[in-house]
C-alpha cells in the first residue's frame, strides 16, 4: 500500500506527462498483478462516491481526539490543505500493515451504510490504523478530495511496457518511454490541393463526439493514397469545395513531438510536427484516442 500511495502523491505533485509515466512504470515494476489492476482501476477514475464532507470530519476529529481548535485552524494556515491538517494530527493506534487498496475500498463501502455516528465511529478508527502517508490517501477516499484521474491511454501504455508487449504501430499511444508521442485518429475531412499534395483531418474522442485535433498534408508518400481515394468516393458525406467530408471509420496513427496550448484550434491544443505514421486496418473508431489523453501530454 505503502508504494501506491507514494505514486498518488507523486502524480497529485507533478502534471508533467513524462515525469507521470515514469512514476507509473516505476511503480508497475515493483508491483503484483492485483495490485497493478487495482490501481489501473482507481486511476483511471473508477473510484467511490464521497462518504463525508471534509468540514464534517474536521469537526468530528476535534472532538474525537479532544484537539483544540485554534491547533487545527493554526495548523491548516500553514498547510492549506485539510487532509494533510487531519492526517497528522491524528495518532494511530495500531496500525494494520496488512491494507491495500481494494481493502481500503471496500472498507469505504462497508461504512456507506452506517448511521452518521456509527459512520464517524468508522471512519475514526479506520485513520488511526494506518501510517499518516496512507492516512492523508484515505482521508481523501473518504471526502472525495482528489480530481486526479490518469487517461487509460497512459495507463495501458504503461502496463504494455511493464509486461514487456512489442510496441508495434497500432498497439499503443507511444512507443516506448522518451520516444515519439502516437495517437490513433480517424480521418475526417480531405481536402485535394493541386498536383499530388492532399489534406487530411484526424480527429479524436472528446465525450460522446469528436473534435478535429490535426490537419496532415501528405504527397502520398506513404502508398495508401489509392486505398485513401476509393474510400472517400464510397464513404462521402458533404462536399464543401475542395473539402470533402467523410464517414468516421478509417483510422490512422499519428505521431507527433509534443503538444501546446492553442487556443485558437476548437479542440484547445496544437500537435508539433504531426506526421500520418500508418493506415491501421482492422481497427474502429471505437478504438481512437482521446482529447483528454492529448491534453495531459502539453508540455510545459
Amino acid at each position: 500500500m505503502k508504494a501506491f500511495v507514494t505514486l498518488f502523491r507523486n502524480l497529485e505533485e507533478s502534471a508533467d506527462h513524462k515525469v507521470r509515466m515514469d512514476q507509473i512504470i516505476d511503480f508497475f515494476r515493483v508491483s503484483t498483478e492485483e495490485e497493478i489492476t487495482s490501481a489501473i482501476d482507481f486511476l483511471s477514475g473508477n473510484r467511490p462516491k464521497k462518504l463525508i464532507d471534509i468540514s464534517t470530519l474536521k469537526d468530528a476529529i476535534q472532538q474525537m481526539a479532544f484537539l483544540p481548535e485554534w491547533l487545527i485552524e493554526e495548523s491548516y494556515s500553514h498547510s492549506g490543505d485539510w487532509a494533510e491538517v487531519v492526517s497528522l494530527l491524528i495518532k494511530p493506534v495500531k496500525i494494520d500493515t496488512g491494507k491495500n487498496l481494494s481493502s481500503m475500498i471496500a472498507g469505504v463501502e462497508k461504512l456507506r451504510g452506517l448511521g452518521s455516528t456509527m459512520k464517524m465511529e468508522g471512519v475514526f478508527s479506520a485513520l488511526q490504523s494506518v501510517s499518516t502517508d496512507e492516512r492523508y490517501f484515505l482521508i481523501k477516499l473518504f471526502t472525495g478530495g482528489t480530481r486526479l484521474k490518469i487517461p487509460e491511454e497512459m495507463l495501458k501504455n504503461c502496463r504494455d511496457i511493464t509486461s514487456g508487449v512489442p510496441q508495434e504501430p497500432g498497439d499503443g499511444t507511444l512507443l516506448e518511454r522518451g520516444s515519439l508521442n502516437k495517437v490513433k485518429a480517424v480521418l475526417l475531412y480531405v481536402k485535394y490541393g493541386r498536383g499530388a499534395n492532399t489534406e487530411y483531418s484526424f480527429a479524436v474522442k472528446k465525450g460522446d463526439g469528436l473534435v478535429t485535433l490535426t490537419k496532415i498534408t501528405s504527397d502520398d508518400e506513404y502508398n495508401f493514397g489509392n486505398e485513401i481515394s476509393s474510400f472517400v468516393k464510397n464513404n462521402t458525406i458533404e462536399k464543401f469545395g475542395p473539402v470533402i467530408s467523410v464517414k468516421p471509420e478509417m483510422v490512422f496513427e499519428i505521431g507527433f513531438d509534443e503538444v501546446r496550448l492553442s487556443p485558437r484550434h476548437k479542440c484547445g491544443v496544437s500537435l508539433v510536427s504531426p506526421k500520418i505514421i500508418t493506415l491501421l486496418r482492422g481497427i474502429t473508431p471505437e478504438e481512437i484516442g482521446s482529447i483528454e489523453y492529448i491534453s495531459s501530454l502539453i508540455s510545459n
